[in-house]
């Protein structure tokens, strides 16, 4: 993708964190197809998660990666089943984020 076509999905003008919060929120939305920090469409285990998500992206701490407790799902799960039959699934949540130097404060004071 050309700097021409970037600029006609991301916007001609981001210049403020709330401008880069819209990019973030748009995709986790379903309103942007092409993201900078993924190569493909949100898993669907991501709509568990929408709501922490959007709220993270609106507080612009802008997540680029995330995934839901699991605790003993089939593997056979059409949300969050991968390998053999029979077997289960356990993970941890995370999530992964960009923050800008000046909200690290507050997040810390937070935490």
């Amino acid at each position: 993708m050309n700097f021409e076509e970037k600029k006609k999905i991301w916007g001609e003008h981001i210049v403020s964190l709330d401008d880069v919060s819209r990019i973030f929120i748009n995709y986790l939305n379903g309103k942007l197809k092409k993201y900078p920090f993924s190569e493909g469409s949100l898993a669907p285990e991501t709509n568990l998660l929408l709501d922490l998500l959007q709220k993270l992206n609106k507080n612009y701490m802008f997540t680029i990666n995330s995934q839901p407790r699991v605790n003993g799902e089939p593997s056979t799960s059409s949300i969050h089943g991968w390998g053999p039959k029979n077997g289960f699934v356990y993970q941890k949540a995370y999530v992964e984020f960009f923050v800008h130097p000046s909200i690290l404060p507050l997040l810390i004071e937070y935490l």
